[in-house]
C-alpha cells in the first residue's frame, strides 16, 4: 500500500464509525445535503485528496500525528503544543480529519478551530467528524472566520 491509500483507509475507517445521532452527520444530512442520506455522506470519498506521486510517508506520519494530537487535544488542552503543531506540520499537510470538540471543555469556544483553518498554508482539504451533540451554528460560525482568512491570503478549501 502507499501512503496515499493508507492515509485514505484511515479517514474511512474514523470517519465511518459515526452513529445515526452524529449532530454534526446530521446538520450536514439536513441543511446542506438534504438529498442524501447518510450513508451517502459515510462513504463519499474525493479521489484526488491524496496524490500518490507527492504524497509520501513523511506527510503520511505528520497527518496521522497531528490528527491523533487532535483526538486527544481535551484530555490535554495543551494550546502550545497545538500551535506548535500548527506551526512544525502545517506546511506538510493538504488533507486532515478534524474531529467536532465539545466547546465546553474549551475556554475559547471554538476559536482553535478559527485558528486552525487560518494558519494552515497548505490546507486544501478537511474532514469533520465525530459524535458530539454541542455542534451548532458557532461552530460553523468560527470555521467560516477561519475560511475567511484562508480566503484573505487566496487559499481555499
Amino acid at each position: 500500500m502507499t501512503p496515499a491509500q493508507i492515509a485514505a483507509e484511515s479517514d474511512k475507517h474514523q470517519i465511518s464509525n459515526f452513529q445515526s445521532q452524529d449532530a454534526l452527520a446530521l446538520i450536514l444530512n439536513n441543511e446542506v445535503h438534504g438529498k442524501y442520506d447518510l450513508q451517502t455522506i459515510a462513504n463519499a470519498t474525493l479521489f484526488e485528496e491524496y496524490s500518490s506521486e507527492n504524497f509520501k510517508w513523511r506527510h503520511l506520519f505528520h497527518k496521522l500525528c497531528f490528527e491523533q494530537m487532535l483526538e486527544h487535544f481535551l484530555q490535554t488542552l495543551d494550546f502550545k503544543l497545538f500551535y506548535k503543531f500548527i506551526t512544525v506540520l502545517g506546511s506538510e499537510i493538504s488533507v486532515l480529519r478534524i474531529p467536532a470538540l465539545d466547546k465546553t471543555k474549551l475556554k475559547s469556544n471554538h476559536y482553535w478551530l478559527m485558528a486552525l483553518l487560518g494558519r494552515m498554508p497548505c490546507l486544501k482539504a478537511v474532514k469533520f467528524h465525530r459524535n458530539n451533540e454541542n455542534v451548532k451554528a458557532d461552530y460553523f460560525k468560527f470555521m467560516q472566520k477561519g475560511m475567511a482568512y484562508m480566503q484573505k491570503e487566496g487559499r481555499e478549501l
